[in-house]
């Protein structure tokens, strides 16, 4: 299990209960600068999560076949590269 962990600031749209990384097109949502704890988890074999974690927003997360991929959506969301990441764990 590997678990990696960093942190951005972005907008976030919406409220605490319900909120999106890009403004939808069908309405106007309030928009907020918020810090966000980025943690990928997972393993090889059953895949990894990309955990988002706006401060004061609930928590979400989207499943990516591999570690790469993963990081590759927090790269294109928030612009982090490899040295943004910190390891936390990797236990086989």
């Amino acid at each position: 299990m590997i678990r990696m962990l960093s942190n951005a600031t972005g907008t976030i749209f919406g409220n605490p209960n319900c909120w999106c990384l890009e403004p939808p097109a069908d309405r106007v949502l309030p928009s907020s600068q918020r810090q966000i704890q980025l943690e990928i988890v997972g393993e090889e074999r059953q895949g990894y999560y990309l955990v988002i974690s706006p401060q004061g927003f609930f928590t979400a997360d989207a499943a990516y076949a591999t570690l790469q991929q993963a990081k590759a959506a927090a790269q294109g969301l928030f612009g982090l590269d490899e040295q943004d990441w910190q390891l936390i764990s990797s236990k086989h």
